[in-house]
């Protein structure tokens, strides 16, 4: 799960960096502003924080939060959300290429 999960970080990256170059725009003003001035910066961030978050999170799966909720189920929502982000940006990018074939 944590590999499909660095698979859909490596997907997010690149689709946001598609849909920014033909015009879509980011919500994140941080990102924003890696984006317009260091690429290699925001590559890093994106993963390194990415890659802390499931550290993290792989180090703490036998927990519970809360006392309620076991701490690796939280992958599977992690994931879950990713996969709704990424299938979003891959909606995004078919939307942008038919409005570039009919004008």
């Amino acid at each position: 799960m944590i590999g499909l999960l660095i698979i859909l970080c490596i997907l997010d990256y690149s689709l946001s960096f598609k849909i920014f170059q033909k015009g879509g725009s980011e919500l994140n003003v941080f990102m924003v502003t890696l984006m317009n001035s260091h690429k290699a910066l925001l590559l890093l961030v994106k993963f390194g924080l990415t890659f802390i978050c499931l550290v993290f999170i792989l180090f703490h799966k036998n927990f519970k939060l809360f006392g309620l909720i076991k701490s690796h189920n939280l992958i599977y929502f992690v994931f879950s959300v990713y996969f709704v982000l990424v299938l979003y940006e891959f909606y995004s990018l078919a939307l942008i290429r038919k409005f570039e074939y009919f004008p």
